[in-house]
């Protein structure tokens, strides 16, 4: 959303508890153009839980999600 920017690193404790658990985490930062993420198939996804910040979706079939921590780098497969 492009007037409701969040940035992980203001400080709550929220992503101090991600990485001390290990639970990996995507950041999308369009302001920088650092990450995308296709929003035409998310839409055509089955709505689990929508509210007016969140919506909430389920994949019929997995999709694989795979992150390289000590070198910043992350990729999410779409499932056909």
């Amino acid at each position: 959303m492009q007037n409701f920017r969040i940035d992980p690193s203001q400080g709550t404790h929220f992503f101090q508890n991600l990485t001390s658990f290990r639970v990996g985490y995507f950041t999308i930062n369009p302001y920088i153009n650092d990450g995308f993420y296709d929003l035409e198939y998310l839409s055509k996804q089955e709505t689990y839980f929508e509210n007016k910040y969140i919506r909430h979706v389920r994949f019929k079939k997995p999709i694989q999600v795979q992150i390289d921590g000590k070198n910043n780098k992350g990729i999410i497969l779409k499932s056909k």
